[in-house]
């Protein structure tokens, strides 16, 4: 969990520093947590810093599997 947190905590910085001002927003998957209530409890924090940090808006959601997050992705919710 550290590991993927650390990566998307550099890739979402990287974007906030390569990106213009134009605020964009940006969906995650979150694979390993059942539910919202959990979802909010264990990824609201990281969803502060990391809103704070580039200045750009995340949603985060949970899903099933990757299958179910490839299926997202390619219906564009």
């Amino acid at each position: 969990m550290r590991k993927l947190f650390s990566a998307m905590l550099a890739v979402a910085l990287t974007a906030g520093v390569s990106a213009t001002a134009v605020a964009k927003d940006y969906k995650i998957a979150v694979t390993d947590i059942q539910g919202m209530d959990a979802l909010i409890s264990e990824w609201g924090p990281f969803k502060e810093a990391l809103e704070k940090a580039t200045g750009h808006s995340f949603e985060f959601f949970p899903v099933t599997s990757p299958t179910a997050t490839a299926e997202a992705l390619r219906s564009k919710k």
